[in-house]
């Protein structure tokens, strides 16, 4: 009788357990590639707008480059845009998006004013 209690309880014990254990989350599809460019993506910055629309930027270089064009691709709901040069002239880096209720996205950036 108590090895009988001993597993009903175990069996009980496992059941709780499972039900109050993190569940894995999925990602709704697997990884694309959207940078075109062979050099580096870096410094991604995300965010969607308030029509659902999810929009990126990143840098397409490495820090030091002396040209960092930023580079812009936006998710339409089945597939990202083909990326879209925002800016390509000397030392474009650390990109931020914001966008506001009206479906205005924003874009700064920082751009290093050196001539050398």
């Amino acid at each position: 009788m108590q090895k009988k209690l001993l597993f009903l309880f175990s069996i009980f014990i496992l059941a709780f357990l499972l039900l109050i254990s993190p569940k894995p989350t999925y990602a709704l599809n697997s990884p694309n590639k959207i940078s075109i460019g062979a050099s580096e993506a870096i410094m991604p910055a995300i965010v969607a707008d308030s029509n659902g629309k999810v929009h990126i930027v990143w840098m397409d270089g490495g820090f030091g480059s002396p040209t960092v064009p930023l580079l812009h691709s936006f998710w339409n709901g089945n597939v990202w845009s083909t990326p879209t040069t925002v800016v390509s002239d000397r030392y474009n880096e650390l990109p931020s998006l914001a966008a506001d209720k009206n479906g205005n996205v924003y874009l700064t950036w920082n751009r290093e004013s050196s001539t050398d």
